[in-house]
């Protein structure tokens, strides 16, 4: 997880324009299964519309590793 904060919030200084950058975990369920939500947040201006354009290889990575814990990752 701390590898997938690494590079989301690498994502969020180099492209979002962002001042501000919340994080975090919370306790959470998938089918039943207990485990843990993680997030970040900013305000900057936006992702690029992700159906337009391929995911570069950080947004790749970090599926990557959210799979590799038998999680998923939403962008």
């Amino acid at each position: 997880m701390l590898r997938i904060f690494q590079e989301a919030i690498g994502n969020v200084l180099a492209h979002a324009g962002a001042t501000e950058i919340r994080i975090g975990c919370r306790e959470d369920q998938r089918e039943r299964i207990a485990g843990v939500a993680a997030y970040v947040a900013d305000n900057g201006h936006g992702s690029i519309d992700m159906a337009s354009r391929q995911a570069g290889k950080g947004i790749a990575s970090m599926k990557a590793r959210a799979s590799s814990l038998h999680g998923h990752l939403d962008c």
